[in-house]
């Protein structure tokens, strides 16, 4: 970590209106090694970049006292140095749980799948977060092999949220994975290790040590661990298999579906248990399973990655997005 995350609370709290749960990531927050040896000469085309994400009770109000106050939003950025970029984004704590819990956009679950920097402790924040922990960590047990790594495990993890994003070749730095593992792994196994032990896990058969992560062997147990897959995820793959799964079980992942779409002006409903197992058997039996879960991902990942890219231009005008894509394409490139 490149500043300790009291430096990033400061920070803040000297220039934003309160939060109720926030977190710092980017290379300007973790280092990413190999990142910055090509553009450290001044004046060179990239540099760190720090990312917020705020979430706020009501952002319509946030944003209103933030434009009080923040009419020249940029000017503290010299705190951190001229060549560090710093962008924000802001979302209400309904939309931060859904996401989280149930992989509606898979954007601010994705970010939080990695290593962030805690800007302040809320107790129902941080039950999602540890929610979208399980779930990133099931996903990417039943897309490895058997036996895994703990490094090839977090690099399934860090790329779960970028398969379809529509940057990832040309705007993202092709080696984003890998610099991201390697520049916070004692991170990774913080956030991850203590999940891989915990009794649920070790009930379906996957152990872990040092060394790596071994699955289980029976069938029972893979559908077990399948049926943990969040809700949207395992929708969608229920939609995906038609008549192979149960006339009740098609319909309550259209449910989801349409639920998700809707955002979160709808509840999302909680998929049975039946159900999540009845479409987690009917997967395990086709030899691509691993692949529907890959297209599921793709398809609420591109989504929401096309959303995001068109709001930062809209928001943050032609010029700066220009700067910025500029800034990343030479992370991406150089």
């Amino acid at each position: 970590m490149h500043k300790p995350p009291g430096a990033f609370t400061d920070l803040v709290k000297r220039n934003f209106p309160p939060i109720e749960y926030g977190f710092a990531y980017g290379s300007g927050a973790f280092k990413q090694p190999g990142l910055y040896e090509h553009n450290a000469a001044a004046g060179s085309a990239s540099g760190p970049m720090l990312d917020f994400i705020f979430v706020v009770d009501d952002p319509q109000a946030w944003h209103e006292q933030n434009l009080q106050g923040n009419r020249h939003h940029y000017s503290f950025l010299k705190w951190f140095g001229p060549r560090t970029v710093i962008k924000y984004g802001v979302v209400g704590m309904k939309a931060f749980q859904q996401d989280l819990c149930h992989w509606s956009q898979l954007y601010l679950a994705g970010r939080l799948q990695k290593p962030v920097a805690v800007l302040t402790p809320n107790p129902e924040a941080e039950a999602a977060r540890q929610q979208n922990l399980q779930a990133a960590l099931t996903t990417a047990l039943l897309l490895s092999p058997k036996t895994t790594s703990l490094k090839g495990l977090f690099k399934r993890i860090t790329s779960l949220s970028y398969l379809g994003d529509v940057r990832m070749g040309l705007a993202e730095d092709n080696r984003k994975v890998e610099r991201i593992v390697a520049g916070s792994y004692d991170h990774f196994k913080q956030l991850y290790l203590p999940l891989l032990k915990e009794l649920t896990l070790e009930a379906v058969g996957v152990a872990a040590d040092a060394e790596g992560v071994q699955q289980p062997d029976t069938l029972d147990q893979k559908v077990e661990l399948f049926s943990r897959l969040p809700g949207v995820l395992i929708a969608k793959i229920g939609s995906e298999l038609g008549s192979s799964v149960a006339n009740t079980s098609a319909a309550a992942a259209v449910t989801v579906l349409k639920g998700a779409s809707a955002g979160v002006a709808t509840e999302l409903p909680m998929l049975p248990a039946t159900v999540r197992k009845d479409i987690a058997a009917a997967a395990l039996k086709l030899p691509h399973h691993r692949q529907l879960i890959t297209s599921a991902l793709r398809a609420v990942v591109s989504r929401s990655s096309r959303r995001q890219a068109v709001a930062g231009f809209l928001y943050a005008g032609p010029i700066r997005s220009l700067r910025y894509l500029g800034k990343k394409l030479a992370k991406a490139w150089l």
